[in-house]
Protein backbone atom coordinates (compact mmCIF):
# COMPACT_ATOMS: atom_id res chain seq x y z
CA UNK A 1 0.00 0.00 0.00
CA UNK A 2 2.55 2.36 0.88
CA UNK A 3 4.45 1.79 -2.50
CA UNK A 4 0.76 2.56 -4.49
CA UNK A 5 0.59 5.86 -2.36
CA UNK A 6 3.86 6.79 -3.75
CA UNK A 7 3.16 6.05 -7.56
CA UNK A 8 -0.18 7.94 -7.23
CA UNK A 9 1.68 10.98 -5.50
CA UNK A 10 4.20 10.94 -8.20
CA UNK A 11 2.18 10.55 -11.20
CA UNK A 12 -0.88 13.34 -9.58
CA UNK A 13 2.59 15.88 -9.54
CA UNK A 14 2.27 15.72 -13.28
CA UNK A 15 0.36 18.57 -14.79
CA UNK A 16 -1.20 16.89 -17.89
CA UNK A 17 -2.86 14.50 -15.85
CA UNK A 18 -6.86 14.71 -16.64
CA UNK A 19 -8.92 15.93 -13.46
CA UNK A 20 -11.21 12.50 -13.21
CA UNK A 21 -8.08 10.68 -13.07
CA UNK A 22 -6.03 12.66 -10.60
CA UNK A 23 -9.43 12.64 -8.33
CA UNK A 24 -9.58 8.68 -8.56
CA UNK A 25 -5.64 8.10 -7.67
CA UNK A 26 -6.29 10.56 -4.95
CA UNK A 27 -9.16 8.48 -3.50
CA UNK A 28 -7.04 5.23 -3.78
CA UNK A 29 -4.36 7.17 -1.94
CA UNK A 30 -6.66 8.09 0.77
CA UNK A 31 -7.54 4.02 0.74
CA UNK A 32 -4.03 3.41 1.74
CA UNK A 33 -3.40 5.50 3.93
CA UNK A 34 -6.60 4.56 5.72
CA UNK A 35 -5.68 0.57 6.00
CA UNK A 36 -2.17 1.64 7.00
CA UNK A 37 -3.28 3.25 10.03
CA UNK A 38 -4.31 0.03 11.28
CA UNK A 39 -7.06 -2.17 11.18
CA UNK A 40 -8.95 -1.17 14.69
CA UNK A 41 -11.94 0.77 12.37
CA UNK A 42 -14.30 -1.56 11.30
CA UNK A 43 -14.43 0.18 8.13
CA UNK A 44 -12.71 2.22 5.50
CA UNK A 45 -14.05 5.63 4.40
CA UNK A 46 -13.86 6.35 0.49
CA UNK A 47 -15.33 9.54 -1.18
CA UNK A 48 -18.61 8.58 -2.89
CA UNK A 49 -16.90 9.27 -6.72
CA UNK A 50 -14.82 6.61 -6.46
CA UNK A 51 -17.06 4.01 -5.82
CA UNK A 52 -20.29 5.04 -7.60
CA UNK A 53 -21.46 1.77 -8.27
CA UNK A 54 -21.73 1.19 -4.19
CA UNK A 55 -23.78 4.94 -4.30
CA UNK A 56 -25.98 3.86 -7.30
CA UNK A 57 -27.22 0.06 -5.26
CA UNK A 58 -27.27 1.56 -2.04
CA UNK A 59 -24.51 -1.02 -1.17
CA UNK A 60 -22.94 0.84 2.26
CA UNK A 61 -24.04 3.93 3.77
CA UNK A 62 -23.58 7.44 2.79
CA UNK A 63 -22.10 10.42 5.09
CA UNK A 64 -20.77 13.85 4.65
CA UNK A 65 -19.83 12.94 1.07
CA UNK A 66 -17.71 9.47 1.72
CA UNK A 67 -18.78 5.64 1.54
CA UNK A 68 -18.36 3.41 4.82
CA UNK A 69 -17.19 0.48 3.17
CA UNK A 70 -16.75 -2.55 5.29
CA UNK A 71 -13.66 -4.79 5.83
CA UNK A 72 -14.89 -7.85 4.75
CA UNK A 73 -16.07 -6.03 1.72
CA UNK A 74 -12.48 -4.76 0.86
CA UNK A 75 -12.10 -7.33 -2.32
CA UNK A 76 -15.25 -5.74 -3.49
CA UNK A 77 -13.91 -2.23 -3.20
CA UNK A 78 -10.54 -2.33 -4.59
CA UNK A 79 -12.24 -4.19 -7.52
CA UNK A 80 -14.38 -1.52 -8.15
CA UNK A 81 -11.42 1.08 -7.48
CA UNK A 82 -9.22 -0.46 -10.38
CA UNK A 83 -12.05 -1.09 -12.10
CA UNK A 84 -12.48 3.13 -12.08
CA UNK A 85 -8.74 3.50 -12.58
CA UNK A 86 -8.24 1.46 -15.56
CA UNK A 87 -11.26 3.49 -16.56
CA UNK A 88 -9.72 6.80 -16.16
CA UNK A 89 -6.02 5.94 -17.30
CA UNK A 90 -7.87 5.17 -20.48
CA UNK A 91 -9.32 8.08 -20.27
CA UNK A 92 -6.34 10.06 -19.95
CA UNK A 93 -4.53 7.80 -22.31
CA UNK A 94 -7.14 9.37 -25.31
CA UNK A 95 -6.38 12.69 -23.87
CA UNK A 96 -2.66 12.67 -24.27
CA UNK A 97 -0.60 12.73 -27.50
CA UNK A 98 0.51 9.06 -27.25
CA UNK A 99 -2.08 7.64 -29.57
CA UNK A 100 -0.21 7.05 -31.73
CA UNK A 101 2.78 5.18 -29.99
CA UNK A 102 -0.14 2.84 -28.85
CA UNK A 103 -0.41 1.63 -32.87
CA UNK A 104 3.19 0.73 -33.05
CA UNK A 105 3.37 -2.91 -33.86
CA UNK A 106 4.91 -3.85 -30.40
CA UNK A 107 1.66 -2.74 -28.60
CA UNK A 108 -0.14 -4.82 -30.67
CA UNK A 109 2.02 -7.30 -30.85
CA UNK A 110 1.46 -7.52 -26.61
CA UNK A 111 -1.90 -7.12 -26.74
CA UNK A 112 -2.32 -9.87 -28.66
CA UNK A 113 0.00 -12.29 -26.72
CA UNK A 114 -1.92 -10.84 -23.64
CA UNK A 115 -5.10 -11.89 -24.84
CA UNK A 116 -4.09 -15.08 -26.24
CA UNK A 117 -2.87 -16.13 -23.01
CA UNK A 118 -5.80 -14.96 -20.92
CA UNK A 119 -8.22 -17.30 -23.32
CA UNK A 120 -5.58 -19.83 -22.97
CA UNK A 121 -6.08 -20.02 -19.13
CA UNK A 122 -9.60 -18.67 -18.70
CA UNK A 123 -12.18 -21.10 -19.61
CA UNK A 124 -14.49 -19.40 -22.46
CA UNK A 125 -17.83 -20.12 -20.73
CA UNK A 126 -16.86 -17.78 -18.26
CA UNK A 127 -16.79 -14.94 -20.54
CA UNK A 128 -20.20 -15.16 -20.98
CA UNK A 129 -20.96 -16.30 -18.12
CA UNK A 130 -24.34 -14.07 -17.56
CA UNK A 131 -25.72 -15.54 -21.28
CA UNK A 132 -25.31 -19.32 -21.31
CA UNK A 133 -25.32 -20.69 -24.92
CA UNK A 134 -27.39 -23.53 -25.42
CA UNK A 135 -28.89 -25.65 -28.71
CA UNK A 136 -32.27 -23.94 -28.42
CA UNK A 137 -31.04 -20.13 -28.51
CA UNK A 138 -27.94 -20.95 -31.05
CA UNK A 139 -30.05 -19.77 -33.71
CA UNK A 140 -30.59 -15.96 -32.08
CA UNK A 141 -26.92 -16.10 -31.17
CA UNK A 142 -25.93 -16.74 -34.84
CA UNK A 143 -26.72 -13.57 -35.57
CA UNK A 144 -23.80 -12.42 -33.55
CA UNK A 145 -21.71 -14.77 -35.51
CA UNK A 146 -18.64 -14.23 -38.51
CA UNK A 147 -19.97 -15.26 -41.95
CA UNK A 148 -17.89 -18.26 -42.20
CA UNK A 149 -19.82 -19.94 -38.72
CA UNK A 150 -22.78 -18.25 -39.14
CA UNK A 151 -23.11 -20.26 -43.01
CA UNK A 152 -21.92 -23.54 -41.21
CA UNK A 153 -24.93 -22.92 -38.79
CA UNK A 154 -27.42 -22.16 -41.36
CA UNK A 155 -26.08 -25.30 -43.55
CA UNK A 156 -26.66 -27.39 -40.40
CA UNK A 157 -30.50 -26.52 -39.88
CA UNK A 158 -31.01 -26.30 -43.18
CA UNK A 159 -29.35 -29.83 -44.38
CA UNK A 160 -29.05 -31.90 -40.93
CA UNK A 161 -26.22 -32.50 -42.21
CA UNK A 162 -21.92 -31.28 -42.31
CA UNK A 163 -18.90 -32.33 -43.72
CA UNK A 164 -16.24 -34.01 -41.45
CA UNK A 165 -14.10 -31.05 -42.02
CA UNK A 166 -16.62 -28.20 -41.58
CA UNK A 167 -18.26 -29.90 -38.60
CA UNK A 168 -14.79 -29.95 -36.91
CA UNK A 169 -14.74 -26.07 -37.60
CA UNK A 170 -18.01 -25.24 -36.04
CA UNK A 171 -17.37 -27.51 -33.20
CA UNK A 172 -14.06 -26.04 -32.11
CA UNK A 173 -15.33 -22.50 -32.81
CA UNK A 174 -18.78 -23.88 -30.63
CA UNK A 175 -16.71 -24.67 -28.17
CA UNK A 176 -14.15 -21.32 -27.49
CA UNK A 177 -17.49 -18.81 -27.11
CA UNK A 178 -18.59 -20.95 -24.42
CA UNK A 179 -21.14 -23.79 -25.73
CA UNK A 180 -21.40 -26.51 -23.17
CA UNK A 181 -20.16 -29.66 -24.61
CA UNK A 182 -23.50 -31.51 -23.71
CA UNK A 183 -25.41 -28.47 -25.70
CA UNK A 184 -22.95 -29.43 -28.74
CA UNK A 185 -23.86 -33.01 -28.79
CA UNK A 186 -27.58 -31.90 -27.90
CA UNK A 187 -27.21 -29.79 -31.19
CA UNK A 188 -25.81 -32.46 -33.44
CA UNK A 189 -28.02 -35.11 -31.97
CA UNK A 190 -30.92 -33.44 -33.07
CA UNK A 191 -29.91 -32.54 -36.76
CA UNK A 192 -28.28 -35.75 -37.31
CA UNK A 193 -31.57 -37.23 -36.16
CA UNK A 194 -33.54 -35.80 -39.14
CA UNK A 195 -33.57 -37.71 -42.25
CA UNK A 196 -32.07 -36.28 -45.16
CA UNK A 197 -34.64 -36.90 -47.87
CA UNK A 198 -33.66 -34.66 -50.69
CA UNK A 199 -30.01 -36.41 -51.29
CA UNK A 200 -29.40 -33.57 -54.46
CA UNK A 201 -27.96 -30.75 -51.34
CA UNK A 202 -26.44 -28.49 -52.30
CA UNK A 203 -22.87 -29.43 -51.35
CA UNK A 204 -22.47 -33.09 -52.85
CA UNK A 205 -19.83 -34.35 -50.48
CA UNK A 206 -22.07 -33.99 -47.26
CA UNK A 207 -22.79 -37.03 -45.14
CA UNK A 208 -26.06 -38.94 -45.11
CA UNK A 209 -25.11 -40.81 -41.67
CA UNK A 210 -27.44 -40.77 -39.03
CA UNK A 211 -27.54 -40.19 -35.21
CA UNK A 212 -28.95 -43.51 -34.79
CA UNK A 213 -26.14 -45.48 -37.23
CA UNK A 214 -23.07 -43.40 -35.40
CA UNK A 215 -24.07 -41.94 -32.31
CA UNK A 216 -21.14 -43.27 -30.47
CA UNK A 217 -18.91 -42.28 -32.83
CA UNK A 218 -20.24 -38.72 -32.85
CA UNK A 219 -20.37 -38.68 -29.28
CA UNK A 220 -16.74 -39.45 -28.99
CA UNK A 221 -15.25 -37.10 -31.94
CA UNK A 222 -17.18 -34.12 -30.11
CA UNK A 223 -15.79 -34.87 -26.56
CA UNK A 224 -12.69 -36.14 -27.65
CA UNK A 225 -12.54 -32.05 -29.26
CA UNK A 226 -13.56 -30.64 -26.46
CA UNK A 227 -10.82 -32.57 -24.67
CA UNK A 228 -12.82 -34.79 -22.48
CA UNK A 229 -12.03 -38.22 -24.08
CA UNK A 230 -8.84 -39.84 -25.97
CA UNK A 231 -6.05 -37.63 -25.58
CA UNK A 232 -7.62 -34.73 -23.62
CA UNK A 233 -5.50 -32.32 -25.38
CA UNK A 234 -7.18 -28.64 -25.18
CA UNK A 235 -7.44 -27.65 -29.14
CA UNK A 236 -8.24 -24.81 -30.08
CA UNK A 237 -10.54 -23.21 -32.90
CA UNK A 238 -9.00 -22.30 -36.13
CA UNK A 239 -7.69 -18.86 -37.08
CA UNK A 240 -8.99 -17.28 -40.02
CA UNK A 241 -5.85 -17.20 -41.29
CA UNK A 242 -6.29 -20.89 -41.47
CA UNK A 243 -10.05 -20.70 -42.36
CA UNK A 244 -8.74 -19.07 -45.92
CA UNK A 245 -6.36 -21.54 -46.78
CA UNK A 246 -8.47 -24.50 -46.00
CA UNK A 247 -8.86 -24.89 -50.04
CA UNK A 248 -12.21 -23.81 -51.77
CA UNK A 249 -15.28 -25.35 -50.83
CA UNK A 250 -19.12 -24.33 -50.95
CA UNK A 251 -19.38 -25.61 -47.29
CA UNK A 252 -16.68 -24.75 -45.06
CA UNK A 253 -13.84 -22.63 -44.67
CA UNK A 254 -13.41 -19.00 -45.17
CA UNK A 255 -16.65 -17.59 -47.64
CA UNK A 256 -14.22 -14.70 -49.17
CA UNK A 257 -11.43 -17.35 -49.67
CA UNK A 258 -12.80 -20.25 -50.50
CA UNK A 259 -16.68 -19.87 -51.74
CA UNK A 260 -16.90 -18.89 -55.81
CA UNK A 261 -18.91 -15.29 -56.27
CA UNK A 262 -22.24 -17.16 -56.37
CA UNK A 263 -21.99 -18.87 -53.55
CA UNK A 264 -20.66 -15.99 -51.61
CA UNK A 265 -23.04 -13.55 -52.65
CA UNK A 266 -25.79 -16.43 -51.87
CA UNK A 267 -24.39 -16.63 -48.17
CA UNK A 268 -24.09 -12.56 -48.32
CA UNK A 269 -28.10 -12.29 -49.52
CA UNK A 270 -29.14 -13.28 -45.69
CA UNK A 271 -26.86 -11.13 -43.84
CA UNK A 272 -29.98 -8.38 -44.91
CA UNK A 273 -27.06 -6.14 -46.39
CA UNK A 274 -27.39 -3.18 -49.12
CA UNK A 275 -26.95 -4.54 -52.60
CA UNK A 276 -23.89 -1.86 -52.80
CA UNK A 277 -22.49 -3.09 -49.13
CA UNK A 278 -22.63 -6.71 -51.33
CA UNK A 279 -20.82 -5.89 -53.98
CA UNK A 280 -18.42 -3.96 -51.87
CA UNK A 281 -17.77 -7.33 -50.31
CA UNK A 282 -17.39 -9.00 -53.06
CA UNK A 283 -14.65 -7.13 -54.74
CA UNK A 284 -12.33 -6.87 -52.19
CA UNK A 285 -12.80 -11.00 -52.00
CA UNK A 286 -11.94 -10.73 -55.62
CA UNK A 287 -8.89 -8.88 -54.80
CA UNK A 288 -7.81 -11.26 -52.33
CA UNK A 289 -8.82 -9.16 -49.86
CA UNK A 290 -10.29 -11.61 -47.22
CA UNK A 291 -9.82 -10.27 -43.92
CA UNK A 292 -10.68 -6.36 -45.17
CA UNK A 293 -14.02 -8.06 -47.11
CA UNK A 294 -14.58 -9.66 -43.35
CA UNK A 295 -14.10 -6.46 -41.47
CA UNK A 296 -16.40 -4.43 -43.97
CA UNK A 297 -18.91 -7.20 -42.98
CA UNK A 298 -17.69 -6.78 -38.99
CA UNK A 299 -18.52 -2.58 -39.55
CA UNK A 300 -22.04 -3.15 -40.96
CA UNK A 301 -23.13 -4.94 -38.48
CA UNK A 302 -21.79 -1.87 -35.79
CA UNK A 303 -23.78 0.52 -37.92
CA UNK A 304 -26.84 -1.59 -37.89
CA UNK A 305 -26.59 -1.77 -33.80
CA UNK A 306 -26.38 2.46 -33.88
CA UNK A 307 -28.93 2.92 -35.84
CA UNK A 308 -31.65 0.36 -33.60
CA UNK A 309 -29.49 2.38 -30.59
CA UNK A 310 -31.39 5.20 -32.18
CA UNK A 311 -34.22 4.47 -33.00
CA UNK A 312 -34.40 3.47 -29.03
CA UNK A 313 -33.15 7.31 -28.15
CA UNK A 314 -35.77 8.77 -30.24
CA UNK A 315 -38.54 6.55 -28.56
CA UNK A 316 -36.67 7.63 -25.38
CA UNK A 317 -35.10 4.26 -24.21
CA UNK A 318 -32.22 5.21 -22.14
CA UNK A 319 -29.10 3.47 -23.15
CA UNK A 320 -26.68 2.39 -20.63
CA UNK A 321 -22.98 2.91 -21.63
CA UNK A 322 -20.21 0.69 -20.48
CA UNK A 323 -17.33 3.10 -18.97
CA UNK A 324 -14.83 0.94 -21.50
CA UNK A 325 -16.26 1.84 -24.65
CA UNK A 326 -16.53 5.34 -26.35
CA UNK A 327 -18.34 6.93 -29.11
CA UNK A 328 -17.31 8.23 -32.74
CA UNK A 329 -18.51 10.96 -33.94
CA UNK A 330 -18.79 9.43 -37.20
CA UNK A 331 -21.85 7.82 -39.13
CA UNK A 332 -24.36 7.32 -36.53
CA UNK A 333 -22.69 7.59 -33.90
CA UNK A 334 -21.07 3.98 -33.64
CA UNK A 335 -20.03 2.29 -30.44
CA UNK A 336 -17.05 0.50 -30.45
CA UNK A 337 -14.24 -0.19 -28.15
CA UNK A 338 -11.97 2.76 -27.64
CA UNK A 339 -9.07 0.46 -28.81
CA UNK A 340 -10.16 0.16 -32.41
CA UNK A 341 -10.87 4.07 -32.50
CA UNK A 342 -8.16 6.69 -33.63
CA UNK A 343 -6.74 9.59 -32.35
CA UNK A 344 -9.83 11.59 -33.48
CA UNK A 345 -12.75 9.36 -31.84
CA UNK A 346 -13.18 7.51 -35.26
CA UNK A 347 -13.50 3.71 -36.14
CA UNK A 348 -9.92 2.67 -37.28
CA UNK A 349 -9.70 -0.11 -39.92
CA UNK A 350 -6.21 -1.30 -38.62
CA UNK A 351 -6.73 -1.25 -35.56
CA UNK A 352 -9.86 -4.05 -36.03
CA UNK A 353 -7.95 -6.24 -38.48
CA UNK A 354 -4.92 -6.08 -35.51
CA UNK A 355 -8.23 -6.63 -32.94
CA UNK A 356 -9.37 -9.64 -34.46
CA UNK A 357 -7.88 -12.84 -36.03
CA UNK A 358 -10.09 -15.59 -34.97
CA UNK A 359 -14.13 -15.96 -35.44
CA UNK A 360 -14.54 -15.64 -32.25
CA UNK A 361 -12.93 -12.64 -31.50
CA UNK A 362 -15.88 -11.39 -34.38
CA UNK A 363 -18.21 -13.22 -32.02
CA UNK A 364 -17.33 -11.59 -28.66
CA UNK A 365 -16.57 -8.03 -30.35
CA UNK A 366 -20.41 -8.29 -31.14
CA UNK A 367 -21.87 -9.06 -28.11
CA UNK A 368 -19.66 -7.03 -25.92
CA UNK A 369 -20.88 -4.46 -27.97
CA UNK A 370 -24.51 -5.37 -27.41
CA UNK A 371 -24.14 -6.54 -23.55
CA UNK A 372 -21.81 -4.74 -21.77
CA UNK A 373 -22.33 -0.94 -24.00
CA UNK A 374 -26.05 -1.39 -23.79
CA UNK A 375 -28.77 -2.93 -22.09
CA UNK A 376 -32.26 -2.76 -23.25
CA UNK A 377 -34.54 -4.09 -20.47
Amino acid sequence: MKDAVKKCIEVCTHSFIIKPYRSILTSLMMIAEDLNSGFEKKYVKVPFAAVLKFVEERAFPLKFGYVEVPLDSLKHLLAVVFEEILTQGLNQIRASDCMQELRDPRIWYMHKEIKRLFRANVKSSLLMSNNTLTEKNLDKESDNFPLCMANLHNLLRSNHRLQHTSRVQYILYLKEIGVPCQEVINLFMKEYSIPVVNKQIRNSKTCDHSWADSQNRYIYNIEHLYGNRGSRKNYRAHTCHALQNSGNSSDGGCPYACFDEKNLEKVLSLCSFEVKDIEDIKSLSSSKKYTKACHSNLLMKIKSISSNIQVNKEKNVAPNFSKNLSCSEDNNKVLVPASALNSNGQVCRDSLLCELSKPSDFYFFIKNLKFSAICYR
